[in-house]
């Protein structure tokens, strides 16, 4: 993972795989950002984007309890798509 873009700061991961969250938490820190926050649910998700700005959102599209193009489009600032 290359370098976070400027002013990024705090993350959430969404992922019903911990195993990938434990994954990504980890390359988010080697890239500098070490205020991680993780959700294994798109409604977690929504729910702590509804109490927190997050400057980066790294979301599953093939989530199980909904597909992730649904937290993305709730007012999440940034998108990065994973793909399985």
């Amino acid at each position: 993972m290359d370098a976070l873009p400027p002013g990024v700061k705090v993350s959430l991961l969404v992922d019903a795989s911990r195993d990938q969250r434990m994954y990504l938490r980890a390359r988010l820190a080697l890239a500098g950002l070490y205020e991680v926050e993780d959700a294994d649910t798109g409604a977690l998700a929504l729910d702590m984007a509804r109490r927190r700005h997050y400057d980066l959102v790294i979301v599953r599209l093939d989530m199980p309890d909904m597909d992730g193009w649904k937290p993305s489009m709730s007012g999440m600032s940034r998108l990065t798509i994973i793909r399985p």
